[in-house]
């Protein structure tokens, strides 16, 4: 629909879906590849974040990584990427490296993985790095401030969103931090989909100012008004004026008595 009915929406694929998929697929391929699934996994997201929205750029640098592993660092068969960006090896340090063979299964199963069509027409929608990185990390928030084994009325429901999107809106541009001497901190988080510890930056510690503005708003409110009695109706719904609706009555569906209903569910000749 999006390429017939709607040329002018530039569409970009969720590139942390394509990411994982490539590393199922090398982990059920060929077990040798596991020391290097996490090393072409964050191949994929460099070659997107240095392509400059080039489609043949990043494929080329995507393809790149079958000469690399095989510890060739520069080749002719390409337009743009014609050699690694990485500094050159050491010798100890290319010598520590899992290299394969060119001849070995495991090279010939991330071949396959590598250069797929499917995903090299797939890598055309994603020169913009877009991810849902940022959407799951609002979504894990608002869980802390409406758990969902809890039940809240729609008015705490809705106050407690609000707190959460000041609470990401306040903490969102921190900083990493840093010691005393000036460098940056890191820390060591275990991470399932990782499968051990990767390391993070550091933030700042989050700020909670914006929670003592709201109780100084509510406490000159207070103050101003004739009474509290009067200020709170203001905005307190009634049964009359709100109805409850479950989700039944959100469907149309109507609500029969309940002796029918047991009436319906003891009979036997009722398919359950």
């Amino acid at each position: 629909m999006l390429r017939e009915d709607h040329k002018t929406i530039k569409h970009e694929f969720d590139l942390w879906h394509i990411v994982k998929g490539v590393k199922k697929r090398m982990l059920q391929r060929n077990t040798e590849l596991k020391e290097w699934v996490r090393m072409v996994s964050n191949h994929l997201w460099y070659c997107v974040c240095t392509c400059d929205g080039d489609a043949l750029l990043l494929k080329e640098k995507w393809t790149s990584i079958l000469h690399h592993i095989i510890n060739v660092h520069d080749w002719l068969s390409a337009e743009k990427m014609l050699k690694c960006e990485h500094e050159p090896y050491s010798e100890e340090d290319g010598s520590s490296q899992p290299w394969l063979e060119r001849s070995s299964k495991a090279f010939g199963t991330l071949q396959k993985v590598v250069m797929d069509k499917r995903l090299l027409r797939k890598l055309d929608k994603v020169t913009e790095g877009i991810h849902t990185g940022e959407l799951e990390s609002i979504h894990s928030l608002n869980t802390k401030y409406v758990p969902k084994r809890k039940k809240f009325t729609e008015e705490s429901f809705q106050a407690r969103l609000r707190l959460a999107a000041l609470d990401h809106n306040h903490n969102i541009d921190r900083e990493q931090a840093q010691t005393k001497k000036g460098a940056l901190q890191f820390k060591l988080q275990y991470l399932k989909p990782a499968g051990g510890y990767v390391v993070k930056a550091m933030k700042t510690p989050k700020s909670y100012n914006f929670r003592r503005e709201i109780m100084v708003g509510v406490v000159e409110r207070c103050l101003s008004a004739s009474s509290m009695r009067s200020e709170l109706a203001e905005h307190r719904h009634t049964d009359a004026e709100k109805e409850k609706r479950t989700f039944g009555a959100h469907k149309g569906l109507v609500k029969p008595s309940k002796e029918d209903a047991v009436a319906h569910h003891l009979s036997r000749f009722v398919n359950k």
